[in-house]
């Protein structure tokens, strides 16, 4: 899990500014985006991203490939979280057979974000 936050206090006050979460992703992966009725992101912007950046995005979420989940909420003050984590299968040979297993990560977590997008680009791009 990676969270990278800075803390400063000014006249006895704590405030929290977060820095942009970034991640480190597979070359393949298949995407899976979570959000809100109202869309607050087109799953085709995020797959350009992905794309542009060198990645292949796989379009059968049963495929082998990791799954990179983007978790986005709304809150009470019109701002987003954005929870990112990768989804993996393990597969071993054992002597008793095989043995299979999948793994989720949180990979980081944003908050108090206003635009969706630039946060999603930060973290693909910037990694």
């Amino acid at each position: 899990m990676l969270i990278l936050m800075c803390c400063s206090v000014r006249f006895g006050q704590a405030s929290i500014s977060e820095e942009p979460c970034l991640i480190n992703l597979p070359q393949e992966l298949s995407l899976e985006i979570v959000q809100p009725r109202n869309s607050v992101v087109l799953r085709e912007e995020v797959v350009d991203m992905l794309q542009k950046s060198g990645r292949k995005v796989v379009a059968h979420p049963d495929s082998w490939a990791p799954k990179l989940g983007i978790h986005i909420e709304e809150t009470v003050s019109k701002s987003f979280v954005l929870q990112y984590s990768l989804s993996q299968s393990h597969y071993e040979q054992t002597d008793n057979g095989a043995k299979y297993q999948y793994v989720t990560d949180l990979l980081c977590s944003v908050t108090e974000v206003e635009d969706v997008l630039l946060s999603i680009r930060t973290a693909i791009f910037e990694s």
